[in-house]
């Protein structure tokens, strides 16, 4: 077995190396022929679709595979590619799609329904010396998990970034909170987070919001555990019907989830900084002070 490991994956439309303790991420020699790609099947609402199912029909295939842009290398010795995707591989792609905002996968992997091509963040993009000692920091505290934790902390970090995915407000709330609900998991298991006895929602937020420094909003946080709760127990969105467009605290409240368990993810990694501490409820964009 080799002390080096190396598995290409896209799309992240940086092209930039970043180097990082244990490995690297450089960009493959086709780099600029895949942003081309995409910016080419980039559709007026700024989506790249699954391509059509066949020839002979409209119908859109349910998944389709992401050029690849950077190959990933980390040292160390892997059984097999199963083990170094679902774990260390696995852990610093997400990782890099959940800081720059974009869906990433390995380049013979799919992924599902449509995928927005502009940064999906609220924040500057990193440096790639920032992003290097982010990815260094995150690693070693991933290291320290146990086997359950580490794939949860791999698929929040996937499933944030799919977020965008979906069309509809109750939707993309919805699989919002099952990611802030993953990360309080980890926070708690992890030990990162003291057990409680309560168990209610709004203390969740609440207590992460305190843990971390994260600022805390008491009424719409009481808004959005109540919006969560009509909508798992009684299918209910917004007072109404699921899909429909109702007031813009709904439209607005998954967003809100987005950035709060960006925040609060970072923490859960043993990161640092004055992002942590920004305003998760506004819609300014806010420097990455990120350590």
């Amino acid at each position: 077995m080799s002390d080096m490991y190396k598995d290409k994956f896209g799309y992240l439309p940086y092209g930039f190396e970043i180097n990082f303790s244990g490995g690297k991420i450089i960009p493959l020699p086709h780099f600029d022929i895949a942003v081309q790609f995409m910016r080419r099947k980039t559709h007026s609402n700024q989506y790249v679709y699954p391509p059509r199912k066949t020839k002979s029909t409209p119908r859109a295939a349910s998944l389709h595979q992401l050029p690849s842009t950077h190959t990933l290398e980390l040292d160390g010795r892997f059984p097999n590619q199963e083990q170094f995707r679902y774990g260390h591989g696995g852990f610093v792609i997400h990782l890099l799609g959940f800081l720059y905002g974009h869906r990433c996968q390995f380049y013979n992997w799919w992924v599902d329904g449509r995928v927005l091509i502009p940064d999906e963040i609220d924040h500057r993009p990193s440096s790639p010396e920032q992003a290097g000692e982010i990815i260094s920091h995150a690693l070693q505290t991933w290291r320290d998990f146990q086997t359950r934790q580490r794939f949860v902390a791999i698929n929040a970090l996937f499933l944030h970034t799919r977020t965008q995915m979906y069309e509809f407000e109750w939707e993309r709330f919805s699989n919002n909170y099952q990611i802030f609900d993953a990360v309080y998991a980890l926070a708690r298991d992890t030990g990162v987070l003291s057990r409680s006895r309560s168990t209610s929602h709004a203390d969740r937020i609440a207590r992460i919001c305190d843990q971390f420094e994260i600022p805390m909003d008491s009424e719409r946080v009481e808004r959005l555990v109540k919006l969560r709760n009509d909508l798992l127990y009684e299918a209910i969105w917004d007072e109404r019907m699921p899909g429909e467009a109702r007031s813009e605290f709904s439209f607005q409240a998954s967003q809100w989830l987005h950035r709060l368990t960006k925040r609060a993810m970072l923490a859960v990694l043993g990161l640092k900084g004055p992002y942590i501490k920004t305003q998760w409820w506004t819609a300014s964009k806010f420097r990455f002070d990120i350590y």
